[in-house]
């Protein structure tokens, strides 16, 4: 004979998994909205009130990797509204939320696409630094689909530190999988162009290169310095570094001189501000 007490916990265990059942429906005739938003072209602020629904959900909200195939649609479907979440909480600027969005996705599953929208965040905010070790990560781990962009950015961003060397290393990764890999050609005639004495490394890095090197126009060239300047400016908007940052990028010390000692202080000090050395 069960008693009262027993018969009380039974029914807050029914009731219990009648409510999570309930709510697993809701989350998932959510998405559904969410989707139908998508179709429809709402705006961005309205599609994140539909996935902000899903993630208050207690369901959802607790949901973990667990292994158990019960629990995986629930933990599957916070990957993804954390994911979405965080890339339409980039687009209307809300860079701070989008990376609390995206670490809590890679938390459940690291994916290198989340690493490229995390990149993203922190270059919005100019914290190099955690940009390129996203970058790094994207293209470490996105195989199957090449990251085209991701790479351009990578190489521009050791150009812009004075890094040649990393930014010839991560060229040779872009023209391995096709010789015709634009600015990898461009970035490497600058490189020329910047420092002569990089071509005994670029001959080394190449020399089994299948294929020829090509020298692109000196305006083809010209133009990408340009660009690459556009993109160092924004990188280092003032208006998104915190205030003792902004003053490491508006007046490094006098004794620097070169391109290289620039980019090698710039990434000394955000690192230090980021708080990675001590």
């Amino acid at each position: 004979m069960v008693d009262n007490d027993d018969e009380l916990q039974l029914d807050d265990l029914f009731e219990a998994i009648k409510r999570n059942k309930d709510q697993e429906h809701e989350a998932f005739y959510v998405y559904e909205q969410y989707l139908d938003s998508l179709r429809a072209n709402k705006s961005n602020e309205e599609k994140l009130k539909i996935l902000e629904q899903i993630l208050k959900l207690e369901c959802i909200e607790k949901a973990k990797a667990n292994g158990l195939e019960e629990d995986r649609r629930k933990i599957n479907l916070k990957w993804t509204t954390l994911k979405e979440c965080g890339m339409l909480k980039r687009k209307v600027g809300h860079i701070t939320e989008a990376i609390q969005c995206l670490d809590k996705a890679n938390k459940i599953d690291e994916n290198g696409m989340l690493y490229y929208e995390l990149g993203l965040c922190h270059l919005e905010n100019g914290n190099i630094f955690s940009v390129k070790t996203c970058f790094e990560k994207t293209i470490s781990m996105c195989n199957e689909i090449f990251h085209w962009k991701c790479l351009d950015q990578l190489i521009s961003i050791y150009y812009l530190l004075g890094n040649f060397t990393k930014s010839i290393k991560y060229i040779s990764i872009g023209l391995n999988r096709s010789s015709m890999y634009r600015v990898g050609l461009l970035c490497l005639n600058l490189i020329l162009r910047k420092q002569p004495s990089m071509k005994y490394l670029i001959d080394d890095t190449f020399k089994d290169f299948n294929g020829e090197l090509v020298v692109l126009e000196d305006s083809d060239v010209n133009q990408f310095e340009v660009d690459i300047e556009h993109f160092k400016q924004n990188i280092f908007k003032l208006q998104n570094l915190p205030q003792e940052q902004q003053a490491i990028v508006s007046n490094p010390p006098t004794a620097i001189s070169t391109f290289q000692d620039f980019g090698q202080y710039i990434l000394k000090k955000m690192k230090e501000y980021s708080g990675l050395i001590a």
